[in-house]
């Protein structure tokens, strides 16, 4: 029934309007709610997605990190850590300092008490750096020999305690330990499987070794080039004696560098056995030294830094030459 006095075609308009209305705003709202579903499926798979791609770019951030840092560690001689106190930057500029300023003191210090001898508190103080690298270089290449060893047949490892000739009083009668190894052939880091293993332990060994290679202790080094210095000079030890106040602090110093600079990736090397004077190399200690490329070395009064792996000259050695007005 209809109310009202309208028109009763004019209703039907009416009615059939706000049905079509009515239709449409059906349609309008499943269209809707059918593209919102859609649209919820589509960024539910996006963010399944994202999830994945981002777990996938942390896997792979991990694993570049992983080969960077492992190659950082094998192939230093190219790649340096400049975070790093002790890479070979920073240690050379020590070493040059050191030169100039170390080396200096301690042949002005001799120079005072042994005067008239300069050349030859040049060359002691030399020596006294020739004999902590030796040492330097000994230990270091000890511990590349041994510590694989212990690492593959720990049970071949062997030591005897040395006893001290007069203990202390309440001290340890336990010296110095004398170590070797018992059936243990040498680790094959280059085709053995297992053994191939150890080279990254190993990297991860000198790499500690090296970043803390400017705390580490020194005290055996510096008893070990006393000892040598003693049996080279012992006409003169007494008077070299009395002046060991100063030299203990040199000699440490030495022993410091020394090893600093072995522990490097390529180690460096000291050169101090050639003949001929080569400009490339050496640089004479005064003009009065000949530059001839013909002259011999009389002595060196400082030795030439090399990069042991190509034999790069690092930095230039001082000489004195054979026809030098000494």
């Amino acid at each position: 029934p209809t109310t009202g006095t309208g028109n009763p075609s004019e209703q039907d308009s009416n009615y059939a309007i706000l049905r079509q209305m009515h239709d449409f705003a059906g349609s309008y709202a499943r269209n809707l709610t059918w593209t919102v579903n859609e649209w919820s499926k589509e960024m539910s798979h996006l963010l399944s997605e994202n999830a994945r791609l981002t777990a996938e770019l942390k896997d792979l951030k991990e694993r570049t990190a992983s080969v960077a840092l492992e190659r950082a560690v094998r192939d230093q001689h190219h790649v340096e850590d400049i975070t790093e106190s002790n890479r070979p930057t920073k240690i050379l500029q020590s070493y040059t300092r050191f030169i100039d300023e170390g080396r200096m003191d301690a042949i002005d210090a001799l120079d005072k008490e042994f005067k008239g001898q300069s050349l030859h508190n040049a060359r002691l103080v030399c020596e006294i750096f020739e004999i902590a690298f030796k040492f330097a270089t000994m230990a270091v290449n000890s511990t590349r020999e041994h510590l694989p060893r212990t690492l593959v047949t720990p049970t071949s490892l062997r030591s005897v305690p040395q006893k001290k000739e007069s203990p202390k009083e309440g001290s340890s009668n336990e010296g110095a330990l004398e170590v070797w190894f018992r059936y243990s052939p040498k680790p094959d880091l280059e085709t053995n499987t297992r053994d191939v293993n150890l080279r990254s332990i190993m990297d991860g060994v000198f790499a500690f070794m090296r970043k803390t290679s400017d705390s580490t202790d020194t005290t055996a080094m510096e008893q070990d080039v006393v000892t040598q210095l003693k049996k080279r000079h012992a006409e003169k030890w007494n008077l070299i004696e009395g002046k060991m106040r100063f030299l203990n602090t040199f000699i440490r110093e030495c022993c410091k560098l020394a090893w600093q600079l072995v522990v490097q990736t390529p180690p460096m090397h000291i050169q101090y056995s050639e003949k001929k004077y080569d400009q490339s190399k050496h640089k004479l200690e005064n003009k009065k030294s000949s530059s001839n490329k013909t002259s011999s070395i009389y002595c060196y009064l400082w030795p030439t830094l090399l990069d042991k792996m190509n034999g790069k000259v690092i930095c230039k050695g001082i000489v004195v030459t054979a026809d030098s007005e000494v």
